[in-house]
């Protein structure tokens, strides 16, 4: 049987142990530092969890994480661990959440990541961060989706920094992954929104 290579578990004996224990992490981040969930729009997908250090000290850096999981699974509490050293450096952790493929197409998270920063800008004062200071990375689907947060030709992407992890961003050979049932990829999909 040929490998294909968009299959994790293909190459990663042990992948449902890590994604436990990652979540368990995460789990453990939630109950030990100071977070709030937060609504950046009116869908419920349309979320934050927000870590901030329990002394609060001038305008902070914010740092927006958007996870992974090939835009089909997993969701923000399963990467709350991102947040572990974000306050404790003095800071604020934005980890965000958005709405899965195939429940909805590739436009869907990618305008709700956009708003998700601007939402994030628009209010860093009440929050306590400094909009100056709003850095960002994804990984894995979370990489493509943190790319076009900032891809807009027409505005500054109002970001310090992006660190983009093991990206997904050229998507033509996903045509013929075991992912083209799951979240539809088409000549469409893939060349554009």
């Amino acid at each position: 049987m040929k490998l294909d290579p968009f299959r994790t578990r293909d190459y990663i004996t042990d992948f449902d142990e890590i994604v436990r224990e990652l979540s368990a992490r995460s789990e453990a981040t939630r109950a030990m530092l100071r977070m709030i969930e937060i609504s950046y729009g009116p869908d419920r997908t349309e979320t934050f969890d927000l870590f901030s250090p329990e002394k609060m000290k001038g305008p902070m850096p914010i740092h927006m994480f958007i996870h992974g999981g090939y835009w089909r699974m997993f969701s923000k509490r399963d990467f709350s661990y991102v947040a572990d050293t974000i306050p404790a450096a003095g800071g604020i952790a934005a980890i965000v959440d958005y709405a899965l493929i195939p429940s909805v197409r590739m436009a869907v998270p990618v305008d709700q990541i956009r708003r998700a920063k601007t939402w994030l800008i628009g209010k860093s004062a009440e929050l306590g961060g400094d909009p100056k200071r709003l850095t960002a990375s994804g990984h894995s689907a979370g990489a493509h989706l943190c790319a076009w947060s900032f891809a807009d030709s027409n505005s500054v992407s109002g970001l310090r920094a992006a660190l983009l992890l093991g990206g997904l961003y050229d998507l033509k050979p996903l045509q013929s992954s075991f992912l083209k049932p799951e979240i539809g990829i088409t000549w469409l999909w893939w060349t554009g929104l």
